[in-house]
């Protein structure tokens, strides 16, 4: 006879019911949670588990069966329960509408909009949400891989599968297939190294024989500041102050980080005054360019100075060890080096985790020889 109880932490009701054990060949006493704080309904759903469980071994449950005693299931336990199931398309649009009602920004109603439609041109539109199954969404994330890193492939999905949980929510079916879907780790990329002070002059110079002083203001403000490619593409005259305060600095360049724009960060940073007048004059001829193009154009006035970049096997391609990027990591490995305290080196370069910023610091015989002439 099914029955129902609580633990002694309180919560939901617990149904107790007798079901058939197939490895053992007996009835066994199962407890199940109902979902329910209400006792009656506990003990209505508690008497239907033990209903579909004596159903199931008489003579075995079709897949309609199963859909109706979920539905019985899930109203009983006061939730809404939805006759019918709508099509891909359908619950995508749903989807979509629900969460541009909660205001999300332009930029990630764009990026749920691509995943959607990645999603539509894989699968015919027009078939039920609860006719695709586990294997059907692998089989998908497998075909991404093939055009993306897995990590971000697995957006896509996890894009899916949050379409999947509101399904849920509304009654539409009862699990989730994105939820067992099997994630498959990235390839190890090449990991960026530092550029040298060497290496740093050998490339303005490179850049001042040919005239580029839109680069050699770039470069000279990477260096100075270790700040993102997409920052100092970024710089305003507007955000640098003259200050007489700074010991062997006349500027400070204050700027809030594109990459964690709107979350309040801020990066106050001093400047030489040779730079600050560089990057007034020319670093302007450099904006508003393409940003990956002026990634690859650095990477080339590395090689033209001589700096070997360190070229790895990638995938399709041979990726640079060594970028505008690395300008991040040398001032770590700098600072490091100097005996600067960690919170300090956060600061500089604006990274909110002492494990990333840890990340960034490599055995540099240089800027080991640089802190030991300090001293």
């Amino acid at each position: 006879m099914a029955t129902v109880y609580k633990r002694k932490t309180g919560g939901n009701w617990i149904a107790k019911y007798k079901s058939y054990n197939r490895e053992k060949g007996k009835w066994l006493w199962t407890s199940q949670s109902t979902g329910t704080a209400d006792k009656s309904q506990a003990q209505a759903i508690a008497y239907e588990l033990e209903k579909t469980a004596k159903a199931t071994e008489a003579g075995g449950l079709s897949k309609r069966d199963i859909e109706e005693t979920v539905k019985r299931l899930f109203s009983m336990a006061g939730h809404d329960v939805h006759i019918g199931c709508p099509t891909i398309a359908e619950h995508l649009q749903e989807v979509l509408k629900s969460k541009m009602a909660r205001g999300l920004a332009p930029a990630s109603i764009k990026a749920i909009i691509t995943r959607h439609n990645r999603f539509l041109s894989r699968f015919d539109n027009d078939i039920r949400l609860d006719m695709l199954t586990t294997n059907h969404l692998q089989k998908y994330y497998d075909e991404l891989c093939q055009e993306m890193l897995p990590s971000t492939a697995y957006y896509y999905i996890a894009e899916i599968g949050s379409c999947y949980a509101l399904a849920i929510k509304k009654g539409y079916l009862y699990f989730n297939p994105a939820a067992a879907v099997e994630k498959k780790r990235n390839k190890t990329a090449p990991s960026r190294t530092i550029i040298n002070a060497g290496e740093v002059w050998r490339v303005i110079m490179a850049q001042a024989r040919a005239g580029s002083y839109e680069w050699l203001a770039l470069t000279l403000l990477g260096w100075h500041t270790g700040a993102r490619l997409s920052d100092c593409l970024a710089y305003d005259a507007s955000q640098v102050k003259k200050v007489n305060w700074l010991a062997g600095f006349n500027y400070l360049w204050s700027f809030e980080e594109k990459k964690k724009r709107g979350r309040g960060r801020v990066l106050s940073l001093p400047l030489p005054a040779h730079v600050v007048k560089l990057c007034n004059e020319h670093l302007h001829q450099l904006q508003g360019r393409w940003l990956p193009g002026i990634s690859a154009e650095f990477i080339e006035w590395l090689e033209i100075a001589g700096v070997d970049v360190k070229r790895q096997q990638f995938k399709t391609r041979r990726r640079a060890c060594k970028s505008f990027h690395s300008f991040r990591h040398s001032m770590q490995t700098r600072l490091a080096a100097a005996n600067v305290s960690d919170s300090i080196r956060m600061m500089v370069t604006g990274h909110a985790s002492l494990a990333v910023a840890r990340n960034y610091t490599h055995n540099d015989v240089e800027a080991v020889a640089g802190a030991l002439r300090s001293i």
